[in-house]
């Protein structure tokens, strides 16, 4: 029986198409020994970007061992501690046979490597033939890729392990004004932490390695969603100056990192850590890495502003503020003249009144901003709370709300307002500093002073970024040295914040109180050396700015300390005065009364004057039952 050639060629068509999947990844036959042979010669396995690919490090031994702990980031069965096997079982399966879907092909799962060992070895002669790595296209979108960015999330005191900030990758498949740029993809690094940590636990685990952290990848929205819009963090993107190649060699390395395991270190190895290790294996160029002991993420913002690429460029090709949600809102609420500010927050306490004599009197235009402002600052409280948490009456407000939006008609003369950029944080001094200094005491002579801190941001410094007027400070240690060469701690700051909340915009519901805690060692007064107390204390208040130069603030404080009198407490005023961006003082009064009816009356006066970004002459006076006041300079690293 003889088969119609119609039927022939449906046939044939269905034996092509079942084989497809089991060809599609087969390369033709290639004599891989002899690549591994050519790599052997040029010993590539010894090559740093070959050990970065892989996240090598030094053992004490004089081996090597990878940070990745995913066995299937390896392919020879030695690959986590062993480059020259873990090269030569890469290049064999890249290059060599492969019956299987195209998904699976190393050269779909591995494109770093892939990319890189052709830019080290010369391969045109074994007629190699790329695979087609349908899944990895379509997650890079190579052709609509523009640029890639780091986005510096600023600190947040909510969570211990944001304190200092966080860096997200963004892959830009859009323009920078575009709203669809929330629909770019985002890949993060982070811990992963169960529900629920107690906080101590999660410190203790963070600082000591015992979380597993990784890469993971989600449209950028979702991180929008929960540092702009949840926690009300400002975020600043650094778009990086890549060539194509580089930009290409970037995602591959990030698609060969996506949800693989490390060893989660909260100081040290962490997300900014880990993202300057990408670049650094992709630009061949080392960035500091400040200290053995931690990195924090404005540490690689400060390394990316200094440095040029590699055709001597500038290395940050732009930087855009993204405000967050609150910022937004407050500025919203602004545009509000005085008497629909006063009605908008009795609607947010009363919601009923929508349906008062006075709001049916205001014009057409007055009730659509205030519609639009209250809507938004719904938006802004839900988002605060997970969904199953919200409160029943902010959803029922808003619901409410929207019906009345929807029986007006579209605001033409509405006009998104221009947020304010807030200068990014590469733009003030470093996070560490060393300083030195002459003090004198009117009762114990002059002395030399030392100090130095891990993390050191005050009120007096030059400070860009979401800390502006605030305090920051981490293992500050000052020294006083004196003429017989004898060394005695003066403080010893372990951890110091203090926020000023400057906000202007008085909406209901919206508690802006200005906080700060303190816990060290300190001298109990100026009149003598070795009376060091240990300390813990804490102060709740209010700021004002007035004007764009001066603060003015007021804090409740008290405390405890281990010695002498044990519990203090009293009110305490200061005054900030920003002369220009080189020049700045801060004075401060405060009043203590202590649990054996002491009372104390302590001054403050510094003045700080900046030589250059990073270096600063300091001037002090103080009193505590002895006047102290000395000169010094900072230098910030």
């Amino acid at each position: 029986m003889y088969l119609s050639k119609q039927k022939i060629l449906i046939y044939l068509l269905f034996l092509i198409n079942t084989a497809m999947p089991a060809f599609a990844g087969q390369n033709s036959l290639v004599d891989t020994s002899k690549i591994v042979e050519l790599a052997a010669t040029k010993k590539l396995y010894t090559h740093p970007t070959w050990l970065k690919l892989l996240k090598y490090i030094k053992t004490k031994e004089g081996g090597f061992r990878s940070d990745i702990m995913t066995n299937e980031f390896f392919i020879s069965k030695n690959g986590s501690s062993d480059p020259e096997k873990e090269l030569s079982a890469t290049i064999n399966a890249l290059f060599g046979q492969f019956n299987g879907v195209s998904a699976k092909h190393p050269q779909c799962q591995f494109p770093a490597r892939y990319f890189w060992i052709k830019s080290q070895l010369d391969i045109s002669q074994f007629n190699q033939q790329p695979v087609y790595c349908e899944r990895l296209e379509k997650w890079a979108k190579f052709p609509e890729l523009k640029s890639i960015s780091l986005v510096m999330v600023s600190g947040y005191f909510g969570n211990p392990a944001s304190t200092f900030g966080h860096i997200v990758i963004k892959l830009n498949n859009s323009g920078p004004t575009d709203n669809s740029n929330l629909l770019d993809l985002g890949v993060n690094y982070g811990a992963l932490v169960p529900p629920k940590e107690p906080t101590l636990v999660y410190i203790a685990k963070g600082l000591f390695g015992g979380y597993v952290g990784g890469f993971s990848d989600q449209k950028f929205y979702t991180q929008d969603a929960v540092y702009s819009e949840a926690e009300y963090r400002d975020m600043w993107e650094y778009e990086l100056n890549l060539s194509d190649d580089e930009r290409r060699m970037f995602v591959y390395h990030v698609w060969e990192l996506v949800g693989k395991k490390y060893v989660y270190y909260f100081l040290k190895e962490n997300c900014a850590y880990q993202v300057k290790d990408i670049l650094e294996t992709v630009i061949n160029k080392s960035f500091s890495e400040k200290s053995k002991f931690w990195y924090l993420p404005m540490d690689l913002f400060y390394s990316l502003a200094d440095e040029v690429n590699n055709r001597n460029e500038p290395f940050i090709k732009e930087i855009r503020f993204i405000p967050s949600s609150q910022r937004l809102l407050y500025q919203e609420f602004r545009r509000l003249d005085r008497d629909e500010a006063v009605l908008a927050n009795r609607l947010i306490k009363s919601p009923e009144l929508l349906e008062s004599p006075t709001y049916d009197s205001l014009t057409n235009k007055s009730k659509l901003k205030i519609l639009d402002v209250l809507l938004a600052y719904y938006k802004y409280r839900i988002a605060a709370y997970n969904d199953d948490d919200v409160p029943p009456e902010f959803l029922l407000n808003k619901r409410k709300l929207l019906s009345f939006r929807l029986a007006l008609p579209i605001n033409d003369d509405y006009q998104s307002v221009k947020e304010k950029a807030v200068p990014e944080p590469s733009k003030g001094s470093k996070p560490g500093v060393f300083r030195v200094g002459a003090v004198y005491n009117d009762e114990l002579d002059g002395v030399i002073n030392v100090g130095f801190a891990a993390v050191y941001y005050d009120s007096v410094g030059n400070v860009s970024g979401s800390l502006e007027h605030s305090e920051l400070k981490i293992f500050d240690m000052s020294l006083f040295i004196g003429d017989d060469d004898k060394t005695e701690l003066d403080r010893l700051d372990l951890i110091s914040i203090q926020k000023l909340d400057l906000s202007d915009v008085g909406i209901e519901g919206e508690n802006r109180h200005s906080w700060r805690v303190g816990l060290g060692a300190k001298r109990d007064n100026f009149s003598c050396v070795q009376c060091l107390v240990a300390y813990i204390e804490g102060g709740i208040g209010k700021a004002l700015a007035l004007g764009s130069q001066s603060i003015l603030y007021g804090f409740l404080d008290g405390g405890l300390q281990s010695k002498f009198d044990s519990i203090y407490i009293g009110p305490s005023m200061g005054f900030i005065y920003k002369y220009n961006n080189n020049f700045k003082s801060q004075i401060e009064l405060s009043g203590l009364y202590t649990n054996k009816e002491n009372k104390k009356l302590l001054l403050s006066f510094e003045t700080r004057y900046s030589i250059s970004r990073d270096s600063e002459l300091r001037f002090k006076i103080a009193r505590d039952e002895a006047l102290e006041y000395g000169i010094g300079v900072n230098f910030y690293w």
